[in-house]
This record gives C-alpha cells, structure tokens and sequence, in this order.
C-alpha cells in the first residue's frame, strides 16, 4: 500500500498544515464574505470529511462496516446543518468528535489494510486542529 514509509509525525503535521492553510482560507472568506460564510464554510468542511466514509466502505468493499459508515456520515452532516443554523459551536463538537471516531475507526482499518497507516494521525490532526482554532475563533467573537 503507498505510503506505508510515512513516518506518523510527519502524516500528523501534514494534517496539521492542512489545517493551517484551510484556516488562513477562512480568515480570509470572514473577511471578504462575512462572519455566516464562514460558519457555512466550516459546517461544509464537517459534511464533506463524513462523507469520506460512505465512499470509503464501498471503495474498500467494506461489507461488514457499511452501514455504520453511512450512519456516521449522516449523523456528521445533521451536526454540521444544527451547527450553521442554530449553535456554531456544535461544528467544533463535531469536528473534534470526527477526530476521535475518524482515528478510531481508521486505527480498525489501517490494522485490516484498508486505509493507509498514514491516515489516521492526518485525520486527526486536520479536525482536531480545526476543531480547536473554530472555538477559539468563536470565543473571540464573543469577546468583541
């Protein structure tokens, strides 16, 4: 499988630059767009990275996980809707509770060779990071 080389740190600060560079985008959206684009923007980021999961079921062909990949998927994109129409703060909820059952799940499917062992640590470091700058992005809010 590609990439069985990567060292995890390196994976976990590739995800972690991704993250950066998603972030910078969204300083920068807030800024031309507005704070509810950004919100938006965070809330598609949530649903688009659970959405990875059905895919990855039945590109892996995945039987015997399938359907939790679909409930998760769904159960992400329900957060990410409550999260850019009533309370913003549910979208980190969500996005640090994707890194926790993301890295969970992949750790499952790294050992059965359906994911890459890079994966994991790159998961989690890109949703726990941007979990962790969406509520220090919303506590400043309040500050102001």
């Amino acid at each position: 499988m590609p990439g069985q080389g990567t060292p995890p740190f390196l994976s976990f600060a590739l995800g972690a630059a991704l993250a950066l560079a998603l972030i910078a985008a969204l300083r920068v959206l807030r800024a031309r767009k507005g704070k509810q684009a950004q919100v938006w923007a965070v809330a598609i980021t949530l649903a688009s990275v659970a959405a990875l999961y059905p895919m990855r079921a039945y590109l892996t062909s995945a039987d015997d996980s399938s359907l939790l990949h679909v409930v998760a998927a769904a159960g992400f994109a329900l957060l990410a809707l409550l999260g850019a129409t009533l309370a913003p703060l549910l979208l980190a909820f969500g996005l640090l509770l994707h890194a926790g059952f993301n890295f969970a799940l992949d750790i499952s499917l790294t050992a059965r060779g359906l994911v890459p062992h890079y994966y994991p640590p790159l998961c989690l470091a890109f949703d726990a990071a941007l979990g962790l700058w969406w509520i220090g992005a919303l506590f400043k809010d309040r500050k102001t």
